[in-house]
C-alpha cells in the first residue's frame, strides 16, 4: 500500500501572541521499537516545532493503514524522522494560506461495513469483546467531514488506507485537505 507522502499543516496564531501548529502526516510513530512508553518521533517533532515557533505543537496521524515504511528503527532514527517532519512543517509555514476569518462547519455520517476479520468475530463470540455487528453482520463507523475555512478534514476511526484516502482527497476542494485517522 503506497503511503501518502504529503504533509499538511494548520497554524493558528493569536493577536496577543502564541500559536498552535498542527501537522497531519501518514506515519506510524513507532520507530523506537522499545518496550518503553515513549512519544517516539512525535517527541522530537514537538520539541523542534515548539522551540522554533514559541507555541504549541500537535500531531494527528493520517492514512497509514497497510503501510510498512521498512525504516531503520531506534532512538536516532526516531529523532531524525521527528526533526525531518518538523523541518517540512516549518517549510509549509513559509507559504501560508491566510484567512483572518472563516466559516466552520461539520457533517457526520454513519456507514455500515461488513466485519470480515475472523479474529474479531471469534473474540466477540467468546465474549472477549462486545459484538457490535448488526443483523447483517456489519459494524457502524462514524465518518466526519469538517470545514475550517480553506481547510477540509475527513475523519475516520482506525488506520485508513492511503489508496482510499488519495481517491477521496482528489474529490475535496480545500486549500489544505487532511485525513485524521487513529
Amino acid at each position: 500500500n503506497p503511503p501518502d507522502k504529503s504533509l499538511s499543516v494548520i497554524q493558528v496564531v493569536w493577536e496577543g501572541g502564541g500559536s498552535v501548529t498542527l501537522t497531519n502526516f501518514s506515519i506510524h510513530p513507532a520507530l523506537v521499537y522499545s518496550e518503553l512508553i515513549t512519544a517516539d518521533i512525535i517527541y522530537y517533532f514537538r520539541e523542534k516545532i515548539e522551540s522554533m515557533t514559541g507555541g504549541e505543537a500537535m500531531f494527528i496521524n493520517g492514512a497509514c493503514g497497510g503501510v510498512d515504511a521498512n525504516l531503520d528503527r531506534g532512538w536516532k532514527r526516531a529523532r531524525d524522522a521527528g526533526e525531518l517532519m518538523a523541518y517540512y512543517t516549518l517549510k509549509a509555514l513559509e507559504k501560508p494560506i491566510s484567512s483572518p476569518s472563516f466559516q466552520i462547519s461539520q457533517k457526520t455520517r454513519n456507514i455500515f461495513i461488513p466485519l470480515e476479520n475472523n479474529f474479531f468475530v471469534v473474540a466477540s463470540i467468546l465474549g472477549f469483546i462486545p459484538d457490535l455487528r448488526d443483523k447483517e453482520g456489519r459494524i457502524s463507523l462514524e465518518i466526519n467531514y469538517l470545514e475550517l475555512g480553506p481547510v477540509k478534514i475527513l475523519t475516520a476511526p482506525g488506520e485508513g488506507f492511503p489508496s482510499i484516502w488519495l481517491r477521496l482527497k482528489g474529490e475535496m476542494k480545500g486549500g489544505v485537505n487532511m485525513f485524521w485517522g487513529l
